[in-house]
């Protein structure tokens, strides 16, 4: 019977072992986390009739991948509000709404006359990529210009990696921009075009998906995972070395020696290069290259009675490029139901990010006092909260640095010759909940196959 240890509780490993679990009961697999609790950086705090997500706040619900899992784990999904559709970004020192449509992008005032004139000149001034990587500012600047790009793209861009514009990389980051602009050589006629196909196929306007979660937070989905795996768990366990040994493969894990026919190294690229250190010197200073942005999440409530108004949509990004300590507020209590008791509402904000990494070392109360100047500012809340809650990642987004997809490239190529080791997590191939779901359902898969091939007795 075949044994494959999975290095790394969080969603992509967990992802990993449940698959393999699920499709060969007999099949001894064994996940192994440093950390009391499995998850990484995917947590959900109830207390008191307050729900708050420590990490990732839900997915897009056009994903089938992670849509099927929940459905698997029989995790009822709950859809983000219609009210919170309004996205602000902080332009200027204000929070502007974001445009939805063509006509409000005309009519709004996040950028002047000649930065809307050079965004529309797009449709018939952009050009297909070169065979080279660049980073999402130059994709930016080729298509929509300076100004758009420092305002609207490097907002979005906050919201999902907290990282520069200028570093990462849009093939890794975005590739789907990258097949468009192939494509059509202008974003502007992709997006007609696709909407378009989308209305004579009877597709929704919203066709990249809503937001969603399991009824009760993210950390369901953890829990689902853990409680199929069950005791195949064993937490606070660190891997200190994988080697390579005439059985197959040798860890030092917890103080102990391990064997497994097959690892999969599903925590972050700093550990998986600490743990190849001495078996692959070459896959480990890759490994090791792969950065990551640090951040905070501040959750705050407050008794809805002492709100001069009541906040509207999502909640506001400030452009990482402004080296603000606050990224963004979601207004969590216009997101999901039940995220805290009726007469609250609930803030969540997150804090730091790539240039702001000295952020992630301030005390609580300077962390808290920061996120109350910024709702003062930008909402006029002045009272005192009534709950709050803190939580630091040091790890908590991956940053693909232009030529990732290259440092891929060559890691997978190492990997010839460390046969039986699979990486999987947000290091690589997507830093969303839905990526790391659908890249943990691949690699089990591609275990399956090894240990086939290797003719290991399964079942």
């Amino acid at each position: 019977m075949p044994t494959v240890v999975v290095v790394g509780g969080g969603i992509a490993g967990l992802t990993t072992a449940y698959c393999l679990v699920r499709d060969n009961r007999q099949l001894k697999v064994i996940v192994l986390e440093a950390a009391p609790t499995a998850g990484g950086v995917i947590a959900t705090s109830r207390d008191a009739g307050r729900l708050v997500e420590l990490g990732p706040n839900g997915f897009l619900d056009s994903k089938p991948a992670i849509v099927g899992l929940c459905e698997e784990l029989r995790l009822p999904l709950e859809r983000a509000r219609p009210e919170s559709a309004e996205r602000f970004v902080l332009v200027g020192g204000k929070l502007r709404r974001a445009p939805k449509t063509p006509g409000e992008f005309l009519r709004s005032d996040m950028l002047s006359l000649g930065g809307k004139l050079r965004f529309l000149w797009e449709r018939l001034g952009g050009r297909v990529l070169s065979a080279e990587d660049e980073s999402i500012a130059d994709f930016g600047r080729r298509h929509f210009g300076k100004e758009a790009t420092a305002t609207l793209v490097d907002a979005v861009v906050t919201g999902i990696y907290a990282g520069d514009i200028e570093k990462l990389s849009v093939k890794s980051c975005f590739p789907k921009l990258v097949e468009l602009e192939s494509q059509y050589g202008s974003l502007l006629k992709a997006q007609s075009a696709l909407a378009t196909a989308g209305r004579k196929a009877g597709q929704k306007s919203g066709a990249l998906g809503t937001l969603a979660c399991p009824r009760g937070g993210m950390g369901r989905l953890v829990e689902g995972l853990t409680k199929s795996i069950g005791d195949r768990v064993e937490y606070r366990t660190s891997v200190e070395r994988v080697r390579l040994s005439r059985e197959g493969w040798s860890l030092d894990a917890g103080g102990r020696a391990m064997s497994a026919d097959a690892v999969v190294l599903a925590a972050p690229a700093d550990a998986a290069a600490r743990s190849l250190r001495g078996e692959d010197e070459t896959i480990a200073a890759e490994l090791a290259g792969i950065q990551s942005a640090p951040a905070a999440v501040v959750a705050m409530s407050f008794k809805r009675a002492v709100l001069p108004t009541m906040p509207i949509g999502f909640g506001y990004l400030a452009p990482e490029r402004l080296g603000r300590p606050v990224l963004g507020v979601i207004y969590s209590s216009n997101v999901f139901e039940a995220q805290a008791p009726d007469d609250e509402f609930m803030f969540r904000a997150i804090l730091g990010g790539d240039r702001r990494r000295d952020v992630i070392e301030w005390s609580d109360e300077q962390l808290v006092q920061t996120v109350r100047d910024d709702l003062r500012e930008f909402l006029g809340i002045t009272a005192e909260p009534v709950f709050r809650l803190l939580q630091r990642w040091r790890q908590a987004i991956p940053q693909y640095h232009v030529e990732h997809a290259a440092r891929l490239a060559r890691i997978d190529e190492r990997l010839r010759v460390l046969p039986g080791v699979f990486l999987t997590g947000a290091s690589y191939r997507g830093v969303a909940v839905a990526d790391c779901v659908k890249d943990g359902m691949a690699v089990a898969d591609q275990v399956a196959q090894y240990l086939e091939s290797t003719g290991s007795k399964r079942g």
